[in-house]
């Protein structure tokens, strides 16, 4: 699952993940996780190229997991090894949202420091920009969903159907 951070990829892919009964990691999660840091600690301590390094290891360990739905880091889609591995290792899912829609949901989380390249004040114009920068690189999705005014239960079925219509077989 690849997307703009607030479009809703962990909380879809740990929903997707227990209809479908396979395994869900969130690559951010998995990062802090084994790096015993925030990520963003580690863009603060390490910088950007150096979480992207990060990134990029972990993409490749975990992209070989069978039955298992990723939740990749908003931004993992900007190297063109990580797009090249995702693209050729499964059935990519964009989740895409208007930058309204991901304003109100990140303003709302309260999270402060958790995303590191909207920082600590989350404003429509950051998403904005984020968003254009981002979205040519999310093209490379095998289904784009819409997640803007659709309840999660909605947007899960809505994938599960596609992807037994379209790739999983029954």
């Amino acid at each position: 699952m690849i997307g703009l951070p607030g479009s809703g990829k962990t909380h879809i892919g740990n929903l997707l993940s227990r209809s479908l009964s396979w395994n869900f990691i969130d690559m951010d999660q998995h990062i802090e996780k084994h790096s015993k840091n925030s990520i963003s600690d580690i863009f603060n301590k390490f910088g950007e190229s150096y979480f992207r390094k990060i990134e990029f290891e972990t993409l490749q360990r975990l992209i070989s997991l069978e039955k298992t739905i990723i939740s990749t880091g908003g931004g993992c889609v900007i190297s063109d090894k990580n797009k090249s591995i995702i693209k050729n290792s499964g059935i990519t899912i964009w989740l895409k949202a208007e930058p309204e829609t991901l304003y109100n949901r990140l303003h709302n989380q309260n999270k402060e420091n958790t995303r590191p390249l909207l920082g600590k004040n989350v404003t429509l114009d950051k998403i904005i920009d984020l968003s254009e920068k981002r979205n040519i690189h999310y093209s490379i999705a095998d289904m784009t969903i819409t997640t803007d005014n659709k309840t999660t239960k909605d947007l899960n079925n809505e994938i599960i159907e596609l992807l037994r219509s379209n790739y999983i077989e029954q």
